[in-house]
């Protein structure tokens, strides 16, 4: 079960909440066992995990939105994820009964990460040219950043036989190298795993890119959502939507760079935004920056204006800002809420920059409604098995 201990800076009181313990969803405060409302704002109490409060992160995502608006991109460009366009699985072979000494060696070198000396614990030895030894070493390799001596190494583990782990890192390893043929190949023995299909369906997606100055094909994108699975709106993987757009604003990018950039291909990179299977704020974030950077002014006010709106009014929605403690930053959200609408991103954003600097705010501390001096927060965590229907996304 999730359990959460609260704890005020001030006074040092805290206590234990979770399921199973009444809190209110609304001014997330503890009450008491077998009332129906919270004391402090009225509100129904609930059993449920307790909301973790992210005044700092929505912050965050509403001042980087203004600034990339007025025309500085990277604030919300540092935010975005950096997603992997080819996974891989670098799990090091576990240790089996029997093992020969200098094989179990490398195992347990390679397990905890020093790799720079795994290949001096394989030695000479016969062991050391077994696949299970060769895939220890490949992935040591690997993690050094040394792909040739990972390719090598891979190759020599498959030549023991089939292994859809092997299959998987070395067609990964390639495509990362543009060698779409041999990538394939591996890729299409590499099993039924997600992360395998995904790879296959980046595969599809980079050659149909690469084929073409427009967009993919719709076979070609049938094909590879077909491969990639069910999308996931999760902000840090990747689906084909968000992977077409990344190639294809790069693409935009370098033809501006070389002054190259045609009408023609801006139209088709407005088509792209329908390519998108989520609307989520990392997807519109995506867009946002590919569009600043290109500096098109009437594309970059068509997606910040409502972002940022949104952004504030999920500030504004939070019950801490209906308290007085926090009611300046309310204001001041509203202020920029409003200036958004107005179009006037820089006093939106100049209307934040006090609370940009708040040391509280940036370690997720919310003041305290009971003491009215100190701060509630998240001090520790206790895990456990999750109630039905929770997932552990972060």
């Amino acid at each position: 079960m999730f359990r959460a201990r609260v704890a005020c800076d001030a006074c040092g009181a805290a206590a234990w909440i979770g399921p199973g313990e009444p809190w209110c969803e609304s001014c997330q405060q503890r009450g008491a066992a077998g009332t129906a409302v919270c004391a402090a704002c009225g509100g129904p109490l609930t059993e449920r995990a307790p909301r973790f409060v992210e005044l700092w992160g929505l912050l965050q995502q509403l001042d980087a939105v203004l600034k990339a608006w007025d025309g500085e991109p990277q604030p919300l460009a540092t935010l975005l994820p950096e997603r992997p366009r080819f996974v891989t699985d670098l799990t090091p072979p576990a240790p089996r009964e029997g093992d020969s000494a200098a094989l179990a060696e490398l195992l347990r070198v390679v397990a905890a990460g020093r790799y720079g000396v795994a290949h001096e614990a394989a030695g000479e030895e016969s062991e050391a040219n077994t696949p299970r030894a060769r895939a220890a070493l490949a992935i040591a390799c690997e993690r050094r950043g040394d792909t040739e001596g990972a390719l090598r190494e891979w190759t020599a583990a498959l030549e023991g036989g089939e292994w859809e782990q092997a299959r998987m890192a070395r067609g990964s390893l390639l495509a990362r190298a543009g060698q779409w043929d041999a990538a394939a190949a591996d890729l299409a023995l590499a099993g039924p795993c997600r992360g395998a299909g995904w790879n296959r369906a980046s595969v599809l997606v980079h050659r149909a890119v690469t084929r073409t100055p427009g967009l993919p094909d719709a076979a070609s994108l049938a094909a590879a959502r077909a491969e990639a699975g069910e999308p996931s709106a999760f902000w840090s993987d990747f689906t084909v939507g968000r992977l077409v757009w990344a190639l294809f604003s790069e693409r935009m990018l370098a033809r501006r760079e070389a002054g190259e950039l045609l009408d023609s291909d801006l139209s088709r990179l407005r088509d792209a935004e329908d390519l998108f299977e989520h609307a989520t704020f990392w997807d519109r974030a995506m867009v946002l920056v590919t569009y600043v950077r290109l500096e098109l002014t009437g594309d970059v006010t068509r997606v910040a204006m409502p972002l940022a709106r949104e952004r504030a009014a999920a500030l504004l929605a939070e019950p801490a800002l209906r308290g007085a403690a926090l009611e300046p930053l309310a204001v001041s959200v509203a202020a920029a809420y409003d200036a958004a609408t107005q179009r006037q991103p820089r006093a939106a954003w100049r209307a934040l920059y006090r609370w940009m600097r708040d040391e509280s705010l940036r370690r997720y501390r919310i003041p305290c409604a009971a003491c009215g001096k100190g701060s509630v927060g998240i001090e520790e965590f206790a895990g456990g098995e999750q109630a039905p229907g929770e997932s552990s996304g972060g």
